[in-house]
């Protein structure tokens, strides 16, 4: 829902099926997965986390996963 006098944005004039067109397929999610992963590692190297603590250790597979679930549609 768009607040009033709020400016419309290209996305207000694309219906559901276009938008949801978008969505990663079911054999494209391993790769964009992984590659996710690759990221969230990344970051947590920049940040000078150890990827090693047990409390990390499969954070950037976790946060991959969550990626995908929450924007999957």
């Amino acid at each position: 829902m768009r607040k009033p006098g709020a400016s419309t944005t290209e996305t207000d004039s694309v219906g559901i099926a276009e938008r949801d067109s978008n969505l990663i397929s079911t054999e494209q999610e391993p790769e964009v997965e992984r590659r996710i992963g690759l990221h969230v590692a990344a970051i947590l190297d920049l940040l000078g986390l150890d990827r090693a603590d047990p409390n990390l250790r499969h954070t950037p597979e976790r946060v991959a996963r969550m990626f995908l679930e929450m924007f999957h549609g």
